[in-house]
């Protein structure tokens, strides 16, 4: 669109020089002289661009690093659709300025993004700073979430002994707080549904582990840590329920 008048001239050029060969072979001569007057004539009614205030056809690039040419020449081709629609700065002006909004949109987007994010931050900084700690140091926020895994498990487990008169047995384990076990001694009185909706692993993808008789209480249900190994220490230490 830019050399616009560019591919006009070369195309007039064109036609002329093929119609005035064909003439000069015909020896029409005097047609060929009017033919040049007529393409000479259309050629130099040719302009790049209808927009007053400029002389040439900027590029869609001039206009995105001219934001206030693109907003003048955006405002003077709106104002005058019909006899500028075509017009190739118009063009080149509405498609950077659609650059321009798209731009605009992604960045609102990306800065909406973060705020939300930080008030996020700020709304769990203020109803459990310990959580807020617990999130900026990985291993630890998993020790405490292994925890609570555990802590809710031994709520269901005592729920099982209430209702059953006794826990799960070694072999059955906890998946008999999920289904129904149906090894001895088998349950008489099992809660419909069951006592928890399914059993979960640990944080660090590995399952937990029941004891019935247990080392350290009628029952241990623990996990063996970051290593997934019985003892260690720091991150890999076990943590159960006798904790």
């Amino acid at each position: 669109m830019a050399d616009w008048c560019s591919r006009r001239s070369l195309s007039s050029f064109g036609k002329l020089r093929r119609r005035l060969d064909a003439n000069l072979k015909d020896q029409i001569t005097m047609k060929a002289k009017y033919l040049a007057i007529a393409a000479l004539l259309a050629l130099a009614g040719c302009k790049p661009t209808h927009i007053s205030f400029l002389d040439r056809v900027y590029t869609v690039e001039e206009f995105d690093q001219q934001p206030d040419l693109r907003k003048r020449v955006t405002t003077e081709c709106s104002s005058n659709q019909d006899a500028l629609k075509n017009d190739p700065n118009c063009v080149n002006s509405n498609a950077s300025q659609i650059k321009a909004d798209a731009e605009a949109e992604k960045k609102k987007a990306e800065e909406q993004a973060q705020a939300a994010k930080a008030l996020a931050a700020a709304m769990l900084l203020a109803a459990n700073p310990q959580a807020a700690r617990d999130l900026s140091r990985p291993d630890e926020a998993r020790r405490v979430a292994a925890k609570q895994d555990i802590g809710t498990m031994m709520q269901a487990l005592k729920l099982y002994r209430l209702d059953n008169g006794m826990y799960p047995t070694q072999k059955q384990g906890i998946r008999a707080l999920v289904e129904k076990p149906t090894t001895q001694p088998v349950p008489n009185n099992w809660k419909d549904g069951g006592y928890l909706e399914r059993v979960v692993l640990d944080p660090w993808g590995n399952s937990y582990q029941y004891l019935n008789p247990g080392v350290h209480g009628e029952i241990d249900l623990f996990s063996y840590g970051a290593d997934g190994q019985p003892g260690g220490e720091g991150n890999d230490a076990d943590i159960g329920s006798w904790q």
